[in-house]
């Protein structure tokens, strides 16, 4: 009976960490980026409230900027 020992465990544990690894790194770097990017928008609509009454506001950026009803919460 071929019993597994910890050093062959991990020799088929390494292949699977190194592949893993740089896609969780990747995949957090992309998290990071679409937060800073909401945020950016984020400022940019609440901007326009402050010009626009909310419910123009919510209507140019659909119309103009092709969001849908759930994104601009003004």
């Amino acid at each position: 009976m071929d019993v597994p020992t910890r050093d062959s465990q991990l020799a088929e544990i390494d292949p699977k960490a190194q592949a893993l690894s740089p896609a969780v790194q990747q995949t957090t770097d992309l998290q990071q980026q679409t937060t800073c990017r909401l945020l950016a928008m984020a400022v940019e609509i609440e901007k326009l409230t402050e010009i626009l009454l909310g419910a123009e506001a919510k209507t140019s950026l659909k119309a103009r900027c092709s969001l849908p009803d759930t994104e601009p919460s003004a």
